[in-house]
């Protein structure tokens, strides 16, 4: 085994690199995935309206009211 301790400059540069897109990769990935939150969380709150309607009837005395 020959460890080079502390490494050279050159791998420190290339492990900044590597780790910076990383986090830009990251980033993006967690952009993504909060859009997607935000789209399941309006689809959860339809669908819970629906069921709501299923079983108890419309609310607004059976008119039928777009949002």
């Amino acid at each position: 085994m020959t460890d080079h301790y502390p490494k050279p400059r050159w791998d420190l540069e290339n492990d900044v690199l590597r780790l910076e897109q990383m986090i830009i990769v990251y980033e993006q990935e967690i952009e993504q995935l909060k859009i997607e939150k935000k789209e399941l969380k309006q689809e959860i709150t339809f669908l819970k309206t629906q069921l709501n309607y299923l079983s108890l009837g419309n609310p607004n005395g059976g008119e039928d009211v777009e949002s």
